[in-house]
């Protein structure tokens, strides 16, 4: 494949380019190439460690796979000091713990991120549609006056 190809070029130009890695692993990902797209995820990540979108496609990816015991794997080791990031982790593995049938865990890990960002929770919804249709979880967000 020619953008394959494009991105080689590009990382051997810039190897230290987390982004570079993160668009090969999501071209891989979806030509479904797991085990290269893992690859270049977790190369991405060891390059950046700060980056909101790299983490949540990460996960993501790992969900999609229903790599359980990846997607543990990776929350316990990941290190990062951004908030954000954690945040996200977080809220992920609620959606984790809601598509293996851990509704109880999900619901109490929803719970304690409304309490701390109800709007960065909300993203849930825009990232995973589907929790639209579970009223035990869509039930824990304030109402909105608007």
């Amino acid at each position: 494949m020619e953008s394959l190809n494009l991105f080689h070029k590009a990382i051997e130009i810039e190897p230290t380019n987390a982004g570079y890695y993160h668009v090969l692993a999501g071209a891989l990902e979806k030509l479904e190439r797991n085990e290269e797209a893992n690859k270049n995820y977790l190369f991405a990540l060891e390059l950046d460690n700060q980056n909101v979108q790299l983490v949540n496609d990460y996960l993501d990816f790992l969900l999609k796979l229903n790599n359980w015991k990846g997607f543990e794997l990776f929350i316990h080791e990941f290190e990062t000091s951004n908030k954000d990031v954690i945040f996200m982790i977080q809220l992920i593995n609620g959606v984790k713990e809601y598509r293996i049938g851990n509704t109880e865990t999900a619901v109490y890990i929803f719970n304690v991120l409304i309490s701390q960002n109800v709007e960065k929770s909300k993203e849930i919804f825009s990232m995973y549609p589907e929790l639209l249709n579970d009223n035990k979880i869509v039930n824990l967000f304030p109402i909105s006056k608007d």
